[in-house]
């Protein structure tokens, strides 16, 4: 039998949306407010799934995926800009949107899962009204 546990961390990070290759007016144009710096409170869940231990009764290591999460999601990005955080972010290469972050944050996390969990979703929620997910096929 197959479980899913989900964890959620939250940091306040900033961000904003622009293109290097564009003038300051063209990505106030394109991006409106957001191309200024804001913050938001960021949540970030992360579901595993696999058998639960018939000895210790968890389906993984709490400790060990809280230490993943502090060190792949909550330490590089907490109190950061995501705009240099994240390298794919960096010069606008990338918009540091919700679905990107999410992609971005379930690529650290694929493999890195202590076994025999595996990654099963990755949901960043950025507002109340505003989430991505990004979820095995």
């Amino acid at each position: 039998m197959q479980t899913t546990l989900t964890r959620t961390v939250r940091f306040r990070a900033e961000h904003h949306y622009h293109r290097a290759d564009w003038s300051s007016e063209r990505n106030r144009e394109a991006f409106g407010d957001t191309a200024v710096p804001h913050t938001h409170l960021f949540e970030v869940a992360v579901s595993v799934s696999g058998p639960v231990d018939p000895e210790t009764g968890f389906l993984v290591d709490l400790g060990a995926l809280d230490a993943l999460l502090e060190r792949e999601v909550r330490a590089p990005l907490a109190e950061q800009s995501l705009n240099e955080a994240v390298p794919s972010f960096r010069h606008g290469r990338l918009q540091p949107s919700t679905e990107a972050l999410a992609q971005v944050l379930w690529e650290r996390l694929d493999g890195s899962i202590p076994l025999p969990a595996r990654l099963e979703r990755v949901v960043v929620r950025e507002s109340d009204s505003l989430e991505s997910e990004v979820r095995r096929p």
